[in-house]
């Protein structure tokens, strides 16, 4: 995976990050690398949960 501007070299890729990777090279990947992804599922729902409340609220209802 190539480095994004907004995350420092040091940080490791997010499972977001790492689940969109899998799924648009799932073409060439083995079932069970497929299956390793969808493991991903629930760490990348919980990392997009965390975002919500500071991107979609307004400021007064954000903590």
């Amino acid at each position: 995976m190539t480095e994004r501007p907004w995350r420092p070299a040091s940080v490791p890729p997010a499972a977001v990050d790492l689940l969109q990777f899998a799924l648009w090279r799932s073409a060439d990947l083995q079932p069970e690398d497929l299956l390793r992804a969808l493991a991903l599922v629930p760490a990348a729902r919980a990392e997009v949960d965390q975002l919500g409340p500071g991107c979609c609220s307004p400021p007064e209802q954000r903590g």
